[in-house]
């Protein structure tokens, strides 16, 4: 969940494909664009049993414990890009673990598979404590029969065939009781569908800010703002004072900015300048018009160090004084 900087505001972290263009002021293909640049990573839900945790040893992957998970993960970036491009089922390997407290049966590899004798990758052999971190994992455990195992039925036939026991020396490789019983821990691959994917809010915040994020505004919070509104004069200063009420008086002058070219392009369903005063506006100035219908322009220099200081200042003693 993500908490919103007015400390009333709670919403889901990860979004579904579709509500990209509900949750944030972005379109589905600017996310895919971002995606297909790797500056953004997909996740998915996924509900897996006999995971396997990793750890990087001199290198090399190390398997650490098989569990189950149900929750989101992160994809590789490869792997996203995949999905961007495609749309298509993918066979994945690696999945990032986010929501750590989702994880049943942590078990060591030996509580859960018995008498290995191969393994794609090294393992240990006592799992450690469970994480309480995001941690990448293998998406698939699981064993197979060596070649000894798979052969043990022919063996047997040619050993009661020829009236003694086979050994290393007559077949080239060792065939005793145990090996007939080996086991070869292998990692294999599972399918997630578009349908599973999701999109980080976080992710959208940390490379795009926090202004990409939309709020609903609380309907006590409109007749909150209203009062305060009618303190201020300009009409670009109460656009201000609605978007600041929302995000915070911290907002830097070009995501306030950023915030009110957004909500200037929702002609039909503003959220903060809810008089429909702004016509037009771009990383330079932007154009008025007042309720007589007379256009006039406030430049981006002027908007910084003109009137978001003052409803800064305006809101900052109200607090103070209230």
């Amino acid at each position: 969940m993500i908490q919103g900087q007015r400390g009333n505001e709670v919403q889901r972290r990860f979004i579904r494909l579709d509500e990209i263009e509900q949750k944030t002021t972005m379109t589905k293909g600017d996310v895919f664009a971002a995606v297909e640049e790797k500056r953004l990573s997909l996740c998915a839900y996924v509900d897996l049993n006999e995971l396997g945790s990793l750890v990087m040893r001199d290198k090399k992957m190390v398997i650490r414990s098989v569990f189950n998970y149900q929750g989101l993960t992160r994809l590789t970036p490869d792997l996203s890009h995949q999905f961007a491009v495609l749309m298509q089922p993918q066979q994945v390997k690696l999945l990032h673990i986010l929501e750590p407290q989702n994880i049943t049966a942590w078990r060591s590899i030996s509580e859960v598979y018995h008498n290995i004798k191969q393994c794609d990758y090294a393992y240990s052999e006592k799992a450690p404590n469970q994480p309480d971190v995001a941690f990448w994992a293998f998406a698939a455990i699981r064993v197979k029969p060596t070649a000894a195992n798979s052969l043990s039925p022919l063996l047997s036939v040619l050993e009661n065939a020829c009236g003694k026991a086979l050994n290393k020396e007559t077949i080239g490789f060792d065939v005793g009781p145990e090996m007939r019983q080996a086991q070869r821990l292998s990692v294999e691959h599972v399918t997630v569908l578009p349908e599973q994917l999701r999109v980080d809010l976080k992710e959208i915040i940390d490379v795009f800010g926090e202004a990409k994020i939309r709020r609903t505004l609380p309907e006590a919070e409109v007749s909150d703002s209203v009062s305060v509104d009618i303190l201020l004069s300009h009409p670009i200063e109460k656009v201000v004072c609605r978007i600041l009420q929302v995000y915070g008086t911290e907002l830097k002058a070009p995501n306030v900015w950023d915030v009110m070219r957004e909500d200037a392009r929702n002609e039909l369903s503003r959220q903060f300048d809810i008089d429909g005063y702004i016509e037009e506006i771009n990383n330079e100035r932007l154009i008025w018009m007042d309720d007589s219908g007379r256009e006039s322009q406030v430049t981006y220099a002027s908007f910084r160090q003109k009137y978001l200081v003052k409803v800064k200042k305006h809101l900052k003693e109200r607090v103070v004084t209230g």
